[in-house]
């Protein structure tokens, strides 16, 4: 049975197709020191796998060949594309060779660099699959009938040492493994078999040497519901076909859908791995620790170096090769945005140390807020050296570039320079009791309030329950200021979001407001005179409800007797009340008193606040 792990990958980029067709331009980003730029932009339909021609493949040698899934949504002819790294045409795509309806995937050169090979799924209308051998003219054979059913995945790669028996290995998208033909026109056999998990190979390659081992390379495709027995990642393979987990989502959440890969030439990729990963490009060392190198890319599916400083990318949704070159010179700026008053540091570099006497750098500037010097020298023998941007206050954003020259170099970055705006703001408490709690709000900014008062907007989400003022004003030079929150009885549990913003930019912090409970309380004497007689004892019961009457049971009350001629408090009883709501205690009128009046207050405590939290009853004296 077909697996569905390979197929998921078919799945997203569906999804990406049919979904994001209304979608801007992908906004690509690079480290410090390297351009990316669309390469080819026309002719090409959903660019797959991308190799480089090697020196004995003709006039073709040193171009780019693409296979295009162009049947992936419709009835239509799939092809290989060539497009030349250099030269007037450099970065047009021509139509090299028609493979039909043939759903390709993988693409290699044999040992020899004479035939470029394909791996399809459905040549000539056999599900089986088959691998394709196109010669420099264009002419297309089966190489390999593959067989038995085994549709092939993407991954197609020569053993280039002989350790693996110089085979071509090819990934099975149906059986969960790898497979290998020993010849041409021999069908494939397995050689490596993942288990009964949903996981298919993506790519396979063998490493270069070096820093690298000359094993196979493998990434794997699949599904979350078999991650416990296979993750998606970057596997070794061993010579007898064990998968040894190499960089996986086991050491790094960032390998989570990883495609074709390729092997780094040197110079300023360094000698690393990178792989394509749906939206990004990650940069894999010899050691398997894994980072972000690109990101901004609708869906990356072929990768590949053509020399030591250039990475070129097949990227499926938006029909292009991006091209990613390392500079010879660059600027950046950290930070890149900075509020007005604050510095940012420029830096400016070589690839290459700068000569005797030094690299003098002249800058220039266009953002109004900002001052640079006139120039910074590189020390020679050194690769780059740093400069101070100062800035001033401003009201509205300001933006320009910062760009450097070098000889016949040059480059530029982006500088913004922000007006001040909050940096964070604070609640004392984040869930209240309405009506009970007003929590203090505290709003500090970025950076002391300049060039002059900036007034803070406030508001609340849900005014009647968490009310704020309409605004506050930091004078100038302030950065802290605070305020409160009146909260107000709700019926039910609710949520209010308190906003603040300034110049241009909005901050907010949720307050839960909960419900508190309104309720009634009765004092009562017994017996029910008006007044007593010194020395009577009398029953006093106090008996809490809610509004509607009904009895609140085990609240702690306390109950406290003041004698107003004395100035004297006692607590006469605390306790909790019973099934009718009620406490009672006895009271003896004292005989030596002689105000005509003794107060009885009364106050609970519980795990709920209540709108109203005291009462009070007097007790006349004959």
């Amino acid at each position: 049975m077909r697996t569905s792990a390979y197929k998921a990958l078919s799945v997203v980029l569906m999804f990406i197709t049919l979904t994001l067709s209304s979608s801007v331009q992908a906004q690509y980003k690079v480290p410090p020191g390297f351009s990316v730029q669309p390469f080819t932009t026309i002719g090409l339909a959903r660019p797959y796998t991308i190799v480089l021609a090697p020196p004995k493949f003709g006039q073709y040698a040193g171009s780019l060949f693409i296979v295009n899934r162009n049947n992936f949504l419709g009835a239509e002819i799939d092809y290989i594309s060539r497009i030349p790294t250099s030269g007037a045409d450099a970065g047009t795509a021509y139509r090299f060779a028609e493979i039909g309806a043939s759903d390709p995937y993988g693409m290699t050169f044999n040992p020899s660099g004479t035939r470029l090979l394909v791996s399809t799924n459905n040549y000539n209308g056999q599900n089986n699959g088959n691998v394709l051998q196109v010669s420099p003219d264009g002419t297309t054979s089966v190489y390999s009938p593959v067989g038995g059913g085994n549709g092939p995945s993407a991954g197609l790669a020569f053993d280039p040492t002989g350790a693996y028996g110089g085979s071509l290995f090819l990934g099975f998208s149906a059986l969960d493994g790898l497979g290998r033909i020993d010849g041409p026109g021999q069908n494939a056999s397995l050689f490596s078999y993942f288990g009964p998990v949903d996981g298919t190979p993506a790519f396979i390659g063998f490493g270069p040497g070096g820093a690298w081992d000359a094993s196979m390379y493998v990434t794997v495709i699949s599904y979350a519901s078999t991650w416990n027995i296979l993750l998606p990642g970057c596997y070794k393979v061993s010579t007898s076909g064990q998968l040894i987990p190499f960089a996986t989502m086991s050491t790094s959440n960032l390998m989570n859908f990883p495609g074709e890969f390729a092997f780094a030439k040197g110079g300023a990729f360094g000698t690393d791995m990178y792989v394509a990963n749906l939206g990004s490009i990650l940069k894999v060392t010899p050691n398997g620790e894994v980072s972000v190198f690109a990101t901004g890319f609708d869906s990356v599916t072929g990768i590949v170096f053509t020399d030591s400083d250039t990475l070129y990318v097949a990227d499926w949704y938006t029909n292009q090769i991006v091209q990613i070159k390392a500079k010879p010179f660059w600027i950046s700026l950290a930070p890149s945005s900075v509020i007005g008053k604050s510095k940012a540091i420029g830096t400016v570099s070589l690839r290459s140390p700068a000569p005797n006497g030094g690299a003098v750098v002249t800058l220039a500037n266009t953002n109004s807020a900002a001052v640079v010097p006139a120039t910074v020298t590189i020390p020679a023998g050194k690769t780059s050296a740093t400069f101070t941007i100062t800035t001033s206050s401003v009201t509205d954003e300001v933006d320009g570039t910062v760009s450097a020259t070098y000889n016949a170099l040059s480059d530029s970055a982006d500088l913004n320079v922000l007006p001040v705006r909050i940096d964070s703001l604070t609640l004392s408490a984040n869930t209240v009791y309405g009506g009970f709690d007003s929590p203090l709000a505290t709003l500090t900014l970025q950076a002391p309030a300049a060039p002059g008062p900036i007034t803070v907007n406030l508001s609340s989400s849900n005014p009647t329950a968490a009310s704020v003022p309409a605004s506050i004003v930091f004078s100038s030079g302030q950065r802290v200021k605070t305020f409160r929150v009146k909260t107000a009885f709700v019926g039910s549990n609710t949520t209010a979001a308190i906003s603040a913003t300034a110049n241009g930019a909005t901050t907010t912090a949720n307050l839960i407001v909960q419900a508190g409970l309104k309720t009634k309380q009765v004092i009562a004497y017994s017996p029910a005179n008006s007044k007593f007689v010194r020395g009577t004892t009398l029953t006093v019961t106090v008996t809490l409800t809610d509004i509607d009457g009904n009895p609140l049971v085990d609240e702690l009350v306390n109950v406290i007797i003041d004698v107003r001629s004395t100035g004297q408090k006692s607590l006469l009883v605390s306790g909790q009340t019973d099934e009718n709501g009620q406490l009672s205690a006895p009271y003896t009128v004292p005989t030596d008193i002689s105000q005509s009046k003794i107060v009885v207050e009364t106050s609970f405590a519980t795990h709920r606040p209540f709108l109203k939290s005291s009462a009070s009853r007097q007790i006349y004296i004959k």
